[in-house]
């Protein structure tokens, strides 16, 4: 099973709606108006301004809301080129049974009630209320019975493996590896919740993603950093600082009192 798979999308699928549809809504909305080759959307995305991508998934948003075109074929195009975001935050929770049934679902709420009116970035914001969401929604879960992966072969260790030449597992536990048991042991003991966990860990991945900040050795709660995470979650990037700080006091507090009293 995968995110598009439990949505019942493909590429073919997807094409074939945008045939059928896309001259339909380029005239209701002229943003749609930009893409220049509507069937190989997802590419024109990737390499267009970040405004004038944006003016189109804000139109496809308004289409697919049910307060707006009440679009379900629009939906279905728009969750498809949101498909890699939530791909990513499908593996921060790779150790929740049937976690592709959950991003898919929660995927699908969010396209459909969108606050297209009032609401930008619809790419980032989309994905930051999943993972707000989905970190609340599954903390209390159960793990799935097969071996699950590992999160350090997600994409968020596989940027700070690349930023900062963490060895692979002949070279025994790895930094990663470590701090990720230390994030664990503090959600199992209560010390901060999986939502913390996930916030902090972007915290981290957006600094190592960074080759300015990566360079110039800056805070890891600078500005800059907690800014960006900011807008994917959805918050300021002043909340960012805060959460954060809190979750690595509470962390770090308990760690110094085991060590002191000899507690391994």
């Amino acid at each position: 099973m995968s995110v598009a798979s439990a949505l019942n999308l493909n590429r073919d699928a997807v094409q074939t709606i945008v045939v059928q549809q896309w001259s339909g809504w380029s005239a209701r909305l002229p943003a749609l108006l930009r893409v220049d080759r509507p069937l190989d959307l997802d590419r024109w995305l990737r390499d267009a301004d970040p405004a004038a991508a944006d003016d189109v998934l804000l139109s496809l948003a308004q289409l697919a809301a049910a307060d707006g075109g009440d679009d379900v074929d629009a939906a279905r195009v728009l969750a498809w080129v949101l498909l890699p975001a939530a791909c990513r935050v499908a593996g921060s929770f790779a150790r929740v049974a049937d976690i592709d049934e959950h991003v898919a679902a929660q995927l699908w709420i969010e396209v459909r009630s969108f606050s297209w009116q009032s609401t930008s970035k619809v790419a980032a914001n989309i994905a930051g209320r999943l993972r707000k969401h989905l970190g609340t929604d599954l903390s209390d879960l159960p793990s799935a019975e097969v071996p699950p992966t590992s999160l350090a072969d997600t994409g968020v260790v596989a940027t700070l493996a690349r930023q900062y030449g963490v060895g692979g597992p002949e070279d025994g536990p790895s930094p990663m590896d470590e701090l990720l048991s230390v994030l664990e042991w503090g959600c199992r003991r209560g010390l901060i919740t999986s939502e913390d966990r996930l916030l902090l860990l972007d915290v981290i991945a957006t600094a190592a993603d960074d080759p300015t900040w990566h360079r110039s050795g800056a805070a890891l709660l600078g500005d800059r950093v907690s800014d960006s995470v900011g807008t994917h979650w959805g918050i300021s990037g002043r909340t960012v600082r805060r959460r954060a700080a809190a979750s690595i006091s509470a962390l770090a507090q308990v760690a110094a009192g085991q060590r002191q009293a000899g507690i391994a």
